[in-house]
């Protein structure tokens, strides 16, 4: 059961990468430029809480496109 477990971890793991980049360019630093977000969301929503992660991830989500159309000269918000 763990290997069925990992292996579907795994294969979603790969599948986000995919996707994640057709959607945004790849670059050396791709990963840690996302990683701060990442753990800001699991922070806020947190540990454990799916349900909370996501309502997490999108505020945070908004905040920051909010962010960058009307204080953009600020940067990113988090």
């Amino acid at each position: 059961m763990q290997c069925a477990s990992f292996a579907a971890g795994a294969a979603l793991a790969g599948l986000g990468g995919v996707l994640g980049a057709e959607l945004m360019p790849l670059e050396p630093y791709y990963a840690l430029k996302y990683l701060v977000l990442v753990l800001v969301v699991v922070a806020v929503g947190g540990m454990g809480s799916i349900a909370g992660s996501l309502l997490a991830a999108v505020v945070l989500g908004i905040v920051e496109t909010g962010g960058k159309y009307f204080a953009s000269q600020w940067g990113s918000v988090p």
